[in-house]
Parts: structure tokens; C-alpha cells; sequence
């Protein structure tokens, strides 16, 4: 399953943890650096509300890259493909498991997504 980017799909941090609350998701807000991230993939779910600064990712299944901004949602299912290049930015995400539960190996290596898990 690839990913849905929507941009102006809310309207500000309010809204983005309100939709966050209804999909039953655990809340994280992260201000991110500048920094790129090769393609990867995670084991959970996520819902991604860009409040602020930029976000480039890119769906390696399709090769679309997808230039993020205040207001956009993107929809990321598990096990999805993708690459990221942060230039600042506030993201409110919704995952489906705890946050604590997050470990050091949270950016998994394309090579294990053939494997069956």
C-alpha cells in the first residue's frame, strides 16, 4: 500500500490532534532538524500533520516525491518504502504504537523488508 499525501487537509495543531484522537493513535510532536533520511521503512502506522517548515519525501514504489508544507497530511501504512528530507520542521505524528516503544533501530534497512517479520 502506498502513501496519501493531502495537502491543506487541516488547519492547525488543534485539528491535526483532534483527527490523531479519533484514529486512536498515540501523540508524538517532534521539531525536526535539517537532515535527509535514505529510503527506509517502519513496522507501525503513521499519520504525519506538518504544522510548520518543509518536508520532502519521496514513495520509492511509485518515485513520486512529494514537497510537504504547513496544512499537509500524509498517510504512511506500515511497511512502506520511503525517503525523507527534512528543511526544518513541526510535525505532529500519530503512530500506532507507544512511543516508548520506539528503539535506536526506528528507520528500518530496505533489505530486511523482503523478510517476512
Amino acid at each position: 500500500m502506498s502513501m496519501i499525501v493531502t495537502e491543506n487537509a487541516f488547519t492547525g495543531k488543534e485539528q491535526a490532534i483532534e483527527e490523531i484522537k479519533a484514529a486512536n493513535l498515540w501523540l508524538l510532536e517532534v521539531d525536526v532538524e535539517p537532515r535527509q533520511a535514505d529510503a527506509h521503512w517502519h513496522e507501525f502506522y503513521s499519520q504525519v500533520y506538518i504544522l510548520e517548515g518543509q518536508l520532502k519525501i519521496t514513495d520509492v514504489a511509485s518515485g513520486i516525491e512529494y514537497v510537504c508544507g504547513p496544512g499537509t497530511r500524509m498517510i504512511v501504512p506500515p511497511r512502506t518504502l520511503h525517503s525523507e528530507d527534512y528543511l526544518e520542521a513541526k510535525i505532529v505524528f500519530g503512530i500506532s504504537i507507544d512511543p516508548a516503544m520506539l528503539g535506536e533501530e526506528l528507520d528500518k534497512n530496505p533489505a530486511e523488508l523482503t523478510q517476512d517479520s
